[in-house]
Formats: C-alpha cells, sequence, structure tokens
C-alpha cells in the first residue's frame, strides 16, 4: 500500500473500498494505521486506480487525508469510480492522464425490512449524498452549484479527465498512458484496460456504467455558465473577483446612466413615430411612454406587437400552445398570489382564483416555475427554503429576467400592489387638487384667462370688435422622487410572499404621502398666507374679503364651521373678482360656488353634522333650510379632511373652500407624460449589497398653482 523514502512517500489504493465478500480491499482502519506507520512525511503522492465501495469506509478515509499536514498529489492510474472518486477530492492537487476516468453517482444501498425501515435508509442516503456534494464543492477549482452537481450525479456515468479538468473536478490533465498492445492484456476481464472502445463495452457489462466521452463540452449539457456582465464573456472560475477578459467585477451590473430630459424627449419622440407608422394602437404606446423603459427595450416590444396579427393562431403549432398556457399561467398566478396577499376585493377573481389551484405562497410559485421549466418533479418538491431562494436569485438575474416567468408574475404582482396602494392610501389632495402633464422636466407655465371685454351691440352693418382679454402665468417644476427597499434572501427562505406585495406598496404609498404633504405645507405656508404667487409676487392669500382688498379671499374671524360662518363665506367667496380685462372696465365678480370644505380631524363631525341635514341642527328646535346639506342642497359641500392638515394647524385656526377644480384650479399636481403612478424596479441585489432582491421606486411630478380666485381661506381666530 504504501512506499516511503525520507520525508515523501506513496500510497496506492487499488481495489474496492472495504472489505468485500473474501475480506480484502482497503479499510479506513488498516489505511489510518498504515499512513500513521509511514511517520512525518511532507509529501504524499496518492495512486488510485480503483471502482470505489463502501460509502462510511470511502467518507472515513476522505476525513483521514483531509486532516493530514502532508501536501498531497493524487494521480488517478486508471479510473477512480463512485467512493475513489471522493477520496481524491481531500488532496491538495489531483493530476489524470488524458486517458483515464473520473465516475461521480448517487449513493445506494440494499435494504430490507417493513416501510418505515426502508424510508429511514431512504433518508439516510439523502444525508449521505450531501456529505458527497460538500466532498466535490469543498475544491476551490469547483465552482458548480449543488444542484449543478447533483445533475452529474444523476446521469451515473464515466467522465473522460478533460470533462473532469473543465468541471473543475481536477488540476491537471497529462498525456495519456501508453500502455503496450499485447495478447495478455486484452485477454483481461475488462479488456485493455485503456482501449478507450473496449472500456466502454466491458465496463457496461460488468458494472452498468455508461461511458460519456462522447458528450458534448460541458458548456452545452444545460449547466449555464454565468457571464460577465459587461463584456459577456463566459466565466468559468466563479470564484473570481474579475473578468480575464475586460478586467471588471464580472458580477456587478454597470450602473445605469440617469436619461436626461433631452433624452427621454428622444426616447418618447422615437416611441411615437415608429407606432405610428406600424399603426400600433394608441394605449399601447401611451404604455410604453409611461413605462419608462429603456428605447431599445421599448422597440423591442413594438416590434413584437406589429408581429402578432402575422402569428398564427393559438393551438396552430406547439409554440402557440406554449406560449398561451405561459400566459394563462401568469394570470392564474397573479390573481391568486393576489387573493392571498389581501389585494384582491372583486368576489369573482376572490372565487376564481381559489377553484385554479394556483400557487398561493412564494415557495409554491418558485417551485412550479421550476417544473414547467423542465426541472425534476421530485426533486423540486423536495427542494428546501434556502435552495428556492437560491433558484429565485438567479430568475432574477440579468440574463435570466427577460425569460422567466418568476420576475414577470412579481412584476404584475407589484403593479397590482401599486394600485391597490392609489386607492388606500389615506392621501385627501386627489380630492380637490387638479391634474396636468408634461413631457419633460423644463419648466410648466400654467396660464388661466378669467377677464374679457364685454359683448356690445352691433349696429346694422357694423364690424365686430376684437375682444381683449386678461390672463395671469404661474410657473412650476418637476422633480423626480425615488426610494429602495431590500426583500431580503432570508424573507425568500421564510417563504414571506408579502414582501412582494407590501415592498411596492409601501413605496407607491410613501410616493402619494410625498405629494399629500406638499400639497398642505403649501396651502398653509408663509405664515398661512399660502404659496406666494409668481405675477404679483404676492401670497395667494391676501386681504380681507369683507373689506373687498386684494385678493380678498381671507374671511376674518369666520368662527368654526357652522351655517352662519358658512353663508357668509360663501357670499365672500361669490364676490371674488374676476382679472380686469381693459382698463375702463371693473372686474367683475367671478360668481363661484364652493366645492369642498378642506379641515382637520377636530372639525370633522361638525362638517359632518351641517352637510347630512336637510336643516340647520345647530340651532336647536328650529327647521331652518340647510343649503349646504348632501340631501338636495343648493351648495352641496364635499368634506376634505385631513390629518395631516390639521397636525400643521396646531389649534385648528383655518379652514378653507375651494371651487371645483375644472371651473378653476388653485392646486396641481403635475405628472410627466401623464404618469399618475409610482414606477418601480427589481433585480438581483449586486455584490457587496445585503443578500435579496432590491426595489426601487421613482415618481415625477410637481406642484403648481394656477390661480388664487378659487379658494378661501377661513380664519378662526
Amino acid at each position: 500500500m504504501a512506499l516511503c523514502k525520507a520525508d515523501e512517500a506513496e500510497i496506492s489504493i487499488y481495489g474496492q473500498i472495504g472489505s468485500d465478500f473474501f475480506s480484502e480491499g482497503i479499510t479506513a482502519d488498516k489505511f489510518q494505521k498504515d499512513l500513521k506507520a509511514l511517520g512525518d512525511v511532507k509529501k504524499i503522492n496518492l495512486r488510485v486506480n480503483s471502482p470505489g465501495g463502501l460509502i462510511t469506509e470511502g467518507l472515513a478515509i476522505y476525513s483521514i487525508l483531509n486532516r493530514h499536514q502532508a501536501y498531497i498529489t493524487a494521480y488517478v492510474d486508471g479510473w477512480a469510480a463512485s467512493m475513489a472518486s471522493v477520496i481524491i477530492m481531500a488532496a491538495d492537487k489531483i493530476v489524470m492522464p488524458g486517458n483515464t476516468f473520473l465516475l461521480i453517482h448517487n449513493p445506494w444501498t440494499v435494504a430490507v425490512g417493513d416501510a418505515e425501515d426502508l424510508r429511514k435508509e431512504a433518508n439516510e442516503l439523502d444525508k449521505t449524498k450531501k456529505s458527497i456534494v460538500s466532498a466535490y464543492q469543498s475544491r476551490e477549482s469547483v465552482t458548480l452549484s449543488a444542484d449543478e452537481i447533483q445533475q452529474i450525479m444523476d446521469q451515473d456515468e464515466l467522465m473522460p479527465a478533460a470533462d473532469a479538468l473543465d468541471y473543475g473536478f481536477i488540476d491537471e490533465m497529462i498525456d495519456p498512458i501508453e500502455i503496450e498492445d499485447s495478447a495478455a492484456n486484452n485477454e483481461t476481464m475488462f479488456g485493455k484496460i485503456f482501449d478507450s472502445k473496449k472500456i466502454k463495452s466491458g465496463m457496461k457489462t460488468l458494472f452498468g456504467y455508461k461511458n460519456n466521452s462522447s458528450k458534448k463540452p460541458f458548456n452545452e449539457r444545460g449547466l449555464v455558465m454565468k457571464k460577465c456582465l459587461h463584456c459577456g464573456k463566459e466565466i468559468k472560475d466563479e470564484a473570481a473577483e474579475f473578468c480575464t477578459n475586460c478586467g471588471k467585477k464580472w458580477n456587478v451590473a454597470p450602473a445605469p446612466a440617469a436619461p436626461s430630459a433631452s433624452d427621454e424627449r428622444s426616447r418618447v419622440k422615437e416611441i411615437m413615430a415608429r407606432c405610428s407608422a406600424l399603426n400600433l394602437p394608441r394605449d399601447f404606446e401611451t404604455a410604453l411612454i409611461d413605462g419608462g423603459e429603456t428605447l431599445s427595450v421599448c422597440l423591442t416590444k413594438i416590434l413584437d406587437k406589429a408581429a402578432e396579427g402575422l402569428k398564427p393562431p393559438v393551438g396552430a403549432d406547439h409554440t402557440g400552445v406554449v406560449t398561451d398556457e405561459a400566459d394563462k399561467f401568469r394570470k392564474a398566478a397573479v390573481e391568486s398570489l393576489s387573493v392571498a396577499a389581501g389585494l384582491e376585493r372583486k368576489p369573482e377573481i376572490i372565487s376564481r382564483a381559489n377553484a385554479s389551484g394556483a400557487p398561493r405562497g412564494f415557495h409554491a410559485l418558485v417551485k412550479e416555475i421550476l417544473v414547467r421549466g423542465g426541472g425534476n418533479v421530485r426533486k423540486i418538491v423536495q427542494m428546501g427554503g434556502e435552495q428556492v431562494a437560491d433558484s429565485a436569485l438567479r430568475m432574477f438575474h440579468a440574463e435570466a429576467i427577460t425569460s422567466s416567468d418568476l420576475p414577470n408574475v412579481l412584476s404584475e404582482l407589484a403593479n397590482k400592489s401599486v394600485s391597490f396602494a392609489k386607492e388606500n392610501t389615506a392621501v385627501t389632495f386627489p380630492i380637490w387638487c387638479g391634474e396636468g402633464q408634461t413631457n419633460d422636466f423644463k419648466s410648466i407655465n400654467t396660464v388661466s384667462m378669467s377677464g374679457i371685454s364685454r359683448v356690445k351691440k352691433l349696429a346694422e352693418g357694423e364690424d365686430f370688435e376684437f375682444a381683449k382679454f386678461s390672463d395671469k402665468k404661474e410657473t412650476a417644476y418637476l422633480d423626480t422622487y425615488g426610494l429602495a427597499l431590500n426583500f431580503s434572501r432570508k424573507s425568500m427562505i421564510n417563504d414571506d410572499l408579502k414582501m412582494f406585495t407590501d415592498v411596492p406598496r409601501k413605496l407607491a404609498a410613501e410616493q402619494f404621502i410625498a405629494i399629500d404633504e406638499a400639497v398642505y405645507n403649501a396651502l398653509v405656508s408663509n405664515a398661512f398666507a399660502g404659496p406666494t404667487m409668481v405675477e404679483g409676487s404676492s401670497a395667494m392669500f391676501t386681504g380681507s374679503a369683507a373689506a373687498g382688498t386684494d385678493h380678498a379671499n381671507i374671511y376674518l374671524t369666520s368662527g368654526v364651521p357652522s351655517l352662519t360662518s358658512l353663508n357668509a363665506a360663501r357670499q365672500y367667496f361669490r364676490n371674488i373678482k374676476a382679472m380686469q380685462a381693459v382698463a375702463d372696465q371693473a372686474a367683475r365678480p367671478l360668481g363661484l360656488t364652493p366645492r369642498y370644505i378642506i379641515a382637520g380631524p377636530e372639525y370633522e363631525s361638525t362638517i359632518e353634522n351641517i352637510i347630512n341635514n336637510l336643516s340647520n341642527v345647530q340651532v336647536s328646535g328650529t327647521s331652518t333650510y340647510n343649503p349646504f346639506s348632501a340631501n338636495g342642497g343648493r351648495t352641496t359641500l364635499i368634506p376634505v379632511i385631513s390629518a395631516y392638515l390639521g397636525s400643521l394647524l396646531s389649534s385648528n385656526e383655518h379652514w378653507y373652500l375651494a371651487a371645483d377644480q375644472m371651473l378653476l384650479p388653485t392646486f396641481e399636481i403635475y405628472y410627466l407624460n401623464g404618469n399618475k403612478v409610482p414606477t418601480y424596479r427589481a433585480e438581483n441585489s449586486g455584490v457587496g449589497k445585503a443578500l435579496g432582491i432590491t426595489f426601487d421606486s421613482f415618481f415625477d411630478w410637481g406642484l403648481a398653482n394656477p390661480d388664487w380666485r378659487g379658494i378661501m381661506s377661513c380664519d378662526v381666530a
């Protein structure tokens, strides 16, 4: 077994691992004793030619060598099969001649007993398999995942030295061993042991193994090699930090350049031109513009949309069926997950989702996608949380994100979360604020025209007189608001689906809350005088309504909302003047009716009592007509109760009346290209970031104040 000279030893493992029927073979006990007898050697040359043997004996010998202090070089002299292939993994260096073989396969056993005994044996085999996979992965040169190694073990095939080198199982392949062509050699049990033609039939006849020397290169066998995110070169050694081709960190995606306003204009212009030329639907064009995706992605979608009319009907060929089934699966999965996450309220969709049998959790979703992709059902069903999380992260890899069902399903789910946030976030600005849109980030000029010359009686044959009008211009700007959150790998392992719904929902909710706060901060700015108007450089609220000075839109000492104070405020509101059209004509009253009453929570019950009764209930025993009643009053008011406004009004000293924004807008929210919901993105977190998937959300909007004539401040003090 062993030969020693000075501080170097040669050890041979020729034959079966463990005792056979004739009490022959290499046992761990004998191996340890012989190794110990060599003394303190510094270098060991391990020569192996073995079909393998007992798992426990092989793992023990592997551990003995792994603990030894000597530098071990393993040489495969014929083949290292089964447990022999595990033993050589303990070496510091493994060398194989070109005509030798490696064989790795799943552990197996023979068992008898009842069902419980057999189940126990199966569990033991699974545990043993993990130990064997760990031994293969312990080598720095092996960059395959545990799943990929298990795929190779499932194949149960002989592996030539060239393939073993490609996989990283060995460190060096040397010239083939030369064998004399003698009659004696040709008459051995295996045939000539290194005769490539005879070893195929010899191994298959004796052990049932298949030779895989005709297999494709390893990167063509379904084992996906990762690529550099910068130059696209395949990475053989994933442990390497930098790409050997471009010199950059291969797994750190280049930071996307922020698009400039001119770039965005060019993107929109190109999308509109292409869609128009191909006669594509306007809603499809709008969706592309609002989606914010890069121009190259949009052009691909445009071509796909244009090609839809050229495709055969679904079911005409296998491809159509697969596509149709994929769409059905995604739709069913999104509905089912939406119901599970509490995002769906429609009874018909809830009923359909409950009956569909679609996945209801994150783990179930990932596993079903893997099965639909052709994975091994038995193995996928047995996957634990860590394997599910790692599979999900691979689906979010830059190369897979356009083809995998997972990003698509979760993207649709996140969009439903954003819509849910818009409908259910406790903000009040959408009730009474106007809306506008702009195509870029240039300044927004809002023009109001409210004064015009009076019409005049025309004498017979008299020409029309051109009218003169007055207008005012206010300026606003768009800004981009953003936030990012991380869906951690731990959450994936814990099967926390809500992270995929809660994160986008909360990000979107924060965006709407930011707009709400901006509106009310402006309303009470300048010590409750409101935002400064560009034209005239005066605040929104100036001058007493009773005195008719300046803007005349402040009702001093109005008192708390009541039928009396509302009647007085309505009178002042109607008398707010239009802009003066010509020098010799006085501005006339606009005669506007207030549409909204805006206040903090302190006045909520008071306002509700007013608008929900036909008569003035604030005066005991009276039946005075209530013109502000929601049940047929002439000036029905819509209450806008803002908790945030109440927090700004520490003593609730103000409440406000505002006109319908369609008639005279006073506060307007402008959106880029009319996109009224935030855009969100998701990708696998980069190196150095928290493990998981990173979500970010951005929203382009700006606040404008076109006019002061449609709003009144009621000063309680």
